[in-house]
């Protein structure tokens, strides 16, 4: 039988990326005092349309700085909804976990800023 998990027995944490015109990567910590930990079941990225044509992708690293989710390419100007599959990605709730994103070039003109939001259960 297939476990259902109903949308309210989530947490929700969004994150800001900002992008200058010539940053590449940027981490965003996830906070230990806010008691985020359990199994992401989803994230949601949204970037934006940079000057120059760019593509992203989506990591986290774990406490040992070692990478334990990585999402698949994704283009600028899109809005993403990612199914993680079960036990994927989980926060402990150590310091020094984080979400990266990182570009595959430099987004020229002003930058921009990319949004990346997590359900835990």
């Amino acid at each position: 039988m297939a476990e259902v998990r109903l949308v309210k027995d989530f947490k929700k944490y969004s994150y800001s990326f900002v992008f200058g015109a010539a940053v590449t990567s940027v981490a965003a910590a996830i906070n230990p005092d806010l008691g985020i930990k359990g199994e992401v079941a989803k994230i949601v990225v949204s970037l934006p349309d940079w000057t120059n044509t760019v593509s992203a992708v989506v990591t986290m690293d774990n406490a040992d700085a070692l990478e334990i989710f990585e999402s698949a390419t994704l283009a600028q100007n899109e809005d993403y909804d990612i199914t993680l599959i079960a036990n994927e990605c989980i926060i402990m709730g150590a310091t020094g976990e984080q979400w990266v994103i990182t570009l595959s070039g430099v987004p020229g003109g002003a930058g921009g800023t990319a949004t990346l939001t997590a359900y835990v259960a």
